[in-house]
């Protein structure tokens, strides 16, 4: 029936199509094809702005498909905006090439990208206009620089010694910062200047502007606020002026951004380009949380801080959230942390951001806002201290965030630094109200068989030590006691640090001063016996605790919660009242909400894996498994297809309804990503 509507269109019959679009949008409406049929059906009857619309709806819905850029690419073609086809066209040639698609040969997607970005030189060099000529040759080194990470598909400088730390970074095609390097000492004379890498040094991304003049234009009620100021060159003179007063600094090292105290309506003037950031205000806005602190800690199942296992092994941590409220059955929406994190920070699941593809890249939909975006908008001071590189900028994680550090957590970004850095970022910014995420990703040291901390070696007997074939993935890892002991060794590390950071919470912050929460995006392949379902509880049952707000004293919440959920609750615990844009989170019965979830949905979509799927419940767990491999742009055939329902202790249930219930949900809930024959 596809082939019918192609021909219809190639022969602009237009009823025909029509027609034809319409029967069979009846009979399968989920068919992401669909959507190409429909731009290709629009061009063909003249109307652009509705092809364009099915087009943007495209590259939503399949990030990863070729033939989504291309149509996006033709409609921007058409309506002469040179650049946008030019950027589309170029999508399209990367993903068609990267899987050696025939396509390639008859679309020529390369050619017409250089056709598109010849007719752009040849516009701009006809602008008289000064401004729109300054806009457009930002936009085109804008595409340049875009282009080095292929156009976002695959970003790499935040694993690899990529020379970015002293420029700017492009974390999407409108946004751009300024990386200094966090820490100056790292720029003297004794230090390679050829390190200026992610790897060797901690990068401090702000949003900047450059120049050489900077005027303080506050609000009336705000006197003193703090201006991070990175010269582009050593040894730069600043001269801080205000009425009769004058000040004159010598910043030493390019590259670093230093924070100096400033008043309202003081004029900053350089003898050398600078990158400005913005000014922060130093005041608390009242009716606000004076901290708001996400601490994730990477991989940290549920099935470890079980009542007694908690109180031994994390004993800080649990002195910390008795005082709030654990969560006992809370669930990850994916099973490792590219899509799983996504998920925490939109309220999407995997199906809806799309961000799964284990070696290409893609960025969080900007139709729904981050978390931070959401504290952003309220009035917050927003702050990242990462090193996981499945956190990064270009995957749309660091929106929201007026400050974000990172450091390769595997050459140095380790829990202790990361807390050290976290106190003297709140020590610091004490004077503003407070939105801070945390990544600590050193559990993922043992599945990736990392030499360990030498307190955690000391805690493990040889026979704990013995050596084990590693997992092909850190996701994919079999059963092992030897792993698992580790791990609660290496959670006892983390935690003595841990407890730093709470003991700074406590002494500086009142009760109703704060909202803290520790949660995971997954747990662990070795803790998932050899027979259970690749998404058994061992994988998506997550650490999941909150402090502070409405969150109560002492409770084990065993509601059903998904990570999907977690947006939701953070901004209703700081009573963040910014109107919620949809996504499939929703707020539990615990923290205030009216809808219960009656169960958390786990799903994997990985390319060439099967697509597998759990439905946690109260008393019982759906499984689903479809043996169709996942294609690259995140469809599969239905085929096969196996479920079953078991109870707690893994029996199965004969529950015909039940059964059948969860099943319909499954099929209704993948039916955007299946490939209709």
């Amino acid at each position: 029936m596809k082939k019918k509507i192609e021909e219809a269109i190639i022969n602009e019959d237009e009823a025909l199509a029509k027609q034809l679009l319409d029967d069979y949008e009846g009979i399968a409406p989920e068919d992401a094809d669909l959507l190409s049929l429909k731009v290709n059906y629009y061009i063909m009857a003249g109307d652009i702005t509705k092809a364009a619309s099915y087009a943007l709806m495209g590259v939503r819905r399949l990030p990863l498909n070729a033939e989504m850029y291309y149509n996006l690419a033709c409609i921007y073609e058409m309506t002469g905006q040179w650049l946008e086809a030019f950027l589309n066209y170029q999508k399209a040639g990367f993903l068609y090439g990267y899987v050696d698609a025939p396509e390639i040969e008859t679309l020529k997607p390369q050619e017409k990208a250089l056709e598109m970005l010849d007719a752009f030189m040849q516009w701009k060099e006809n602008i008289t206009d000064e401004q729109l000529a300054a806009q457009a040759e930002q936009q085109y080194r804008a595409v340049l620089a875009f282009a080095e990470s292929n156009y976002g598909f695959y970003e790499n400088i935040f694993r690899t010694p990529g020379q970015v730390i002293g420029s700017f970074f492009y974390e999407s095609m409108e946004q751009r910062r300024f990386a200094g390097v966090f820490k100056d000492q790292f720029l003297s004379k004794h230090y390679p200047q050829d390190n200026m890498d992610l790897i060797h040094l901690r990068g401090e991304f702000l949003r900047a502007d450059e120049g050489r003049r900077c005027h303080i234009a506050g609000a009336e009620d705000v006197e003193k606020y703090l201006l991070p100021i990175a010269s582009r060159d050593n040894n730069n003179m600043l001269l801080f002026c205000k009425g009769e007063s004058k000040y004159q600094v010598l910043q030493r090292h390019a590259n670093h951004f230093n924070y100096y105290i400033t008043e309202n309506n003081m004029d900053i003037y350089a003898v050398k380009d600078c990158c400005f950031g913005s000014p922060i205000p130093m005041r608390w806005k009242h009716g606000k949380k004076k901290l708001v602190l996400n601490i994730f800690l990477d991989g940290m199942a549920q099935s470890v801080i079980s009542d007694a296992d908690f109180k031994k092994i994390m004993p800080c941590t649990y002195q910390f959230f008795e005082k709030g409220t654990i969560c006992t059955h809370a669930y990850s929406a994916a099973e490792w942390t590219y899509p799983s994190i996504a998920n925490f920070v939109t309220g999407l699941d995997t199906t809806h951001h799309m961000l799964f593809h284990s070696t290409l890249d893609s960025a969080m939909p900007q139709d729904v806002p981050t978390i931070a975006e959401y504290f952003k908008r309220d009035g917050y001071y927003t702050a990242m201290f990462c090193g996981d590189w499945r956190i990064i900028p270009t995957y749309g994680h660091a929106r929201g965030y007026d400050r974000y550090v990172y450091q390769h957590q595997k050459s140095g970004y380790k829990v202790h630094e990361v807390i050290a850095d976290a106190i003297d970022h709140l020590d610091a910014f004490y004077e503003t109200n407070q939105f801070v995420w945390l990544s600590l990703s050193d559990l993922h040291d043992i599945a990736d068989e990392d030499d360990l901390p030498v307190d955690v070696q000391k805690g493990l007997p040889l026979h704990l030590r013995t050596y084990e074939e590693k997992g092909v993935t850190s996701v994919k890892q079999e059963y092992s006691e030897n792993k698992t002991a580790a791990f609660l060794k290496e959670a006892a590390h983390i935690d003595r640090w841990l407890g730093v950071l709470y003991d700074y919470i406590e002494k500086h912050y009142a009760e109703n001063e704060i909202v803290v929460s520790l949660f995971s995006d997954h747990g662990q392949g070795y803790f998932v016996k050899n027979k259970e379902h690749f998404l058994a509880k061992g994988r998506s049952n997550i650490a999941l605790m909150f402090r502070g707000g409405i969150a109560d004293t002492g409770v084990r919440c065993g509601e059903i919660i998904s990570s999907l959920d977690y947006s939701d609750i953070m901004r209703k615990l700081a009573d963040v009242n910014i109107p919620k844009v949809p996504s499939d989170g929703r707020l539990p019965l615990q923290f205030g909400g009216t809808d219960k979830r009656v169960f958390a949905l786990a799903e994997s979509l990985h390319p060439n894996d099967p697509y597998q799927a759990a439905l946690f419940m109260k008393g019982s767990t759906f499984f689903f498994r479809n043996p169709s491999p996942v294609t690259m742009d995140g469809r599969f055939r239905l085929e096969e297809y196996v479920y079953w329902l078991q109870d707690e202790d893994g029996n199965k249930m004969d529950d015909g309804t039940e059964t059948e219930k969860c099943l319909q949900y499954i099929l209704k809930h993948i039916a955007p990503l299946l490939l209709y024959e």
